[in-house]
């Protein structure tokens, strides 16, 4: 996980351009463009893998900063999950719709995919990504239980759909071509 590391004489108040983590002595601190504000970091790794992740969700795969969401509270049956969901990026900017659940741990944890599985199977999601910013990361896609079946299954796929991409581009065999390249 690389990111932009820069000295700073105060709290960042507008989102950089790229993720950047800001160094006020022994302090550092981020800016969050979703929730619009910094946070002090210095104990929450955690936090870091998040905010790397709103930035690659942007840069590399085209979601617009307007269509994520962080921190989502999830019904699960009649209650509210007791944790909410690290980032959720949506179909489009009214935030209807979940395409992608995304859940993030700090890089010394392994677990949270049962977590992430939770989230996707109350809202009927079909996408979800795990990460502890370490890598490799995990890409999940939930599949409807056929007639007969009370759970869905789950398959990992080699990637998550950027925006205009359809779920067919990342869960097609790698070509020949791909692994030369």
């Amino acid at each position: 996980m690389e990111y932009k590391t820069l000295p700073s004489a105060e709290r960042p108040t507008v989102a950089p351009a790229q993720f950047t983590v800001f160094e006020i002595g022994a302090d550092r601190y981020i800016f969050c463009p979703i929730r619009n504000r910094s946070y002090k970091v210095n104990e929450k790794p955690e936090e870091i893998v998040r905010q790397w992740w709103l930035y690659r969700l942007r840069d590399l795969y085209n979601y617009d900063f307007s269509q994520i969401e962080v921190e989502v509270s999830v019904k699960v049956g009649s209650s509210e999950a007791k944790k909410k969901a690290d980032i959720v990026v949506y179909s489009d900017k009214s935030k209807k719709r979940a395409r992608i659940f995304v859940e993030v741990k700090k890089p010394t944890r392994k677990d949270g995919i049962d977590q992430l599985q939770v989230y996707m199977n109350a809202t009927g999601c079909r996408l979800g990504l795990w990460s502890n910013g370490a890598g490799p990361h995990v890409y999940l896609l939930r599949i409807e239980p056929k007639e007969g079946e009370e759970e869905a299954s789950w398959r990992e796929l080699r990637n998550i759909p950027r925006r205009t991409e359809d779920l067919a581009t990342v869960d097609s065999p790698i070509t020949r071509s791909e692994l030369v390249s």
